[in-house]
């Protein structure tokens, strides 16, 4: 996942939004589905931002140690892409 991706909080809270109501309203209150889907979605985001800088590094130590750097330039993936006749 890129950590510069804009939408990166939002994902754990769309996550928690769908889960928690299908799973549990009903048996909790709302007031209770509630608390554990924004302090949920909380403690999930504080943990990507803690362990961003592990990632980094343990990303980094393997490139190094393999000595290997990929990256795909030239090629387009979108699927919509233009093809060249034959």
């Amino acid at each position: 996942m890129d950590p510069h991706d804009r939408l990166h909080p939002v994902r754990p809270g769309v996550d928690s939004l769908i889960f928690y109501p299908v799973a549990f309203l009903g048996i909790w209150s709302t007031d209770q589905v509630l608390t554990v889907m924004v302090t949920n979605w909380l403690l999930k985001v504080l943990w990507e931002a803690a362990l961003t800088p592990v990632t980094y590094a343990v990303v980094g130590w393997f490139k190094t140690r393999e000595g290997v750097e990929v990256f795909d330039t030239g090629i387009d993936f979108s699927p919509f892409a233009k093809t060249q006749s034959v």
